[in-house]
């Protein structure tokens, strides 16, 4: 039962007319406009002062006064101080938490008032919400929050168990995400069941089958009866092809499902793409792991390690796309500049573009000469320019530089012996070569001796 309000404030006496007269308070009514009680609160002297002084009591119940109040938040958003007025209102709220749920909704987030008066009525409504479990105020909190509810400890698990006995919130944390929608729930079963078929089809070695499944999202975390996944089921069979297939797919669900932290996926499936040679899909990966990453030397030590891996499987066209990225990173060591330039004119090189790597492996010796990788590479680039003596000449820079390192010498045998007539000098460059070669035999039988 609603009590008499007092006759003295003059909001509250609009409202007591607007009841017996059943005036029309829809705020977005095209036919009337409200006319009536807009013209009765347009001739308050002063609106602020009444609303300040209401009776709070009198109206917390009443779905007028709730319409009042939502068509006054409109027509006097900023004529109004809302800060001082939900202020003046804050210590009925930690007691009442029906008027604290309609103010929240309908006027804490509509109208303007400072961010304090804003945190103070959002920690008042969450913490009445936790302690009461009341389904319209844990509703509106979710759905003004949104995605952010989850920023707020024990939110979501208290609305999730009050949702049994509300539809309007069940929809709130359905529409918000943190409960599956029948839709949702018909799309997981489905999954569920194409997920049990494909045990079928990867028994029958059936790629066919396999790949409709999938199409069809099919779970690929399921178990069967023996506790295999689809893919240890697949590894079981040595079904390299669906194997392959569904090594990817696995890692997509887990991406998706969270089912690990996300940083490790990633890894994987960069890993992943690199090994089956599409490094365009694990360079997508890549920058996304590498997005929070603030140091630039750990970027760059990252791009490299995959460029190396990319390499290794003789994706040299990502390679350089992956090396490249280093070129953007700002303030790294003249150590990580140099092997940037040095892979990209090695990467250059395997695919037979000879003079653009020269260009990438003189920059990397100008970085730091004393390294004998890049005269190496820069020995290969010349070579496949026909600048044999050239070429010969990083040879043996990169053998005194490292004789430990047998590639340079295998390099400048293979080149005196297909091109031993190029040189103006032959008894010079054998006398080169010997001297090389005793360079690296005496590293190898110090290393044995050792």
């Amino acid at each position: 039962m609603i009590e008499t309000p007092s006759m003295e404030n003059q909001f509250v006496q609009i409202i007591t007319e607007a009841k017996r007269n059943n005036w029309c308070l829809q705020q977005w009514c095209t036919t009337c406009y409200c006319e009536q009680f807009r013209s009765a609160v347009a001739s308050i002297k002063n609106i602020q002062d009444e609303l300040e002084s209401l009776e709070l009591r009198s109206f917390e119940d009443s779905i007028i006064w709730v319409n009042a109040i939502r068509i006054i938040s409109i027509d006097y958003r900023s004529s109004i101080d809302w800060g001082r007025i939900l202020s003046r209102w804050l210590p009925y709220a930690r007691q009442n938490v029906r008027f604290a749920d309609i103010v929240f909704y309908y006027l804490v987030n509509k109208v303007p008032c400072s961010k304090q008066i804003h945190d103070q009525w959002l920690t008042t409504c969450l913490d009445l919400a936790l302690q009461t479990k009341h389904t319209s105020l844990l509703e509106s909190l979710v759905r003004i929050l949104g995605s952010r509810s989850e920023d707020y400890e024990e939110l979501i698990p208290t609305a999730i168990e009050a949702s049994a006995q509300s539809e309007l919130l069940k929809s709130a944390l359905v529409k918000t995400g943190f409960l599956p929608s029948p839709d949702d729930i018909h799309k997981e079963q489905k999954r569920k069941f194409s997920g049990q078929k494909l045990f079928n089809a990867i028994r029958r070695k059936d790629m066919k089958a396999v790949c409709a499944l999938l199409a069809k999202q099919a779970d690929v975390e399921i178990k069967n009866q023996d506790g295999h996944t689809p893919l240890e089921y697949a590894k079981t069979l040595n079904n390299k092809e669906i194997t392959v297939l569904l090594e990817e797919k696995s890692l997509l669900q887990e991406l998706t499902n969270c089912s690990r932290e996300r940083r490790l996926i990633l890894f994987d499936l960069v890993d992943y793409y690199i090994k089956n040679r599409r490094g365009s899909s694990a360079l997508i990966y890549l920058e996304e792991l590498l997005e929070k990453i603030a140091n630039p030397e750990a970027k760059a030590i990252l791009y490299m390690q995959r460029g190396i891996k990319m390499e290794e499987v003789e994706d040299f066209e990502a390679a350089i796309l992956c090396y490249s990225k280093v070129f953007l990173i700002n303030s790294i060591s003249e150590i990580n500049q140099y092997f940037m330039n040095n892979n990209v004119g090695y990467c250059l090189n395997m695919l037979g573009r000879y003079q653009e790597a020269e260009s990438y492996c003189r920059s990397a010796i100008k970085i730091v000469p004393f390294l004998h990788n890049a005269h190496k590479n820069l020995g290969l680039s010349l070579q496949g320019q026909g600048h044999y003596e050239e070429a010969s000449e990083c040879y043996i820079k990169a053998i005194q530089l490292n004789p430990g390192d047998r590639r340079a010498l295998h390099h400048l045998e293979d080149l005196t012996a297909a091109h031993k007539e190029s040189f103006s000098n032959g008894k010079e460059i054998e006398e080169q070569l010997f001297y090389c070669r005793s360079l690296v035999y005496a590293t190898v039988i110090s290393e044995t001796k050792h």
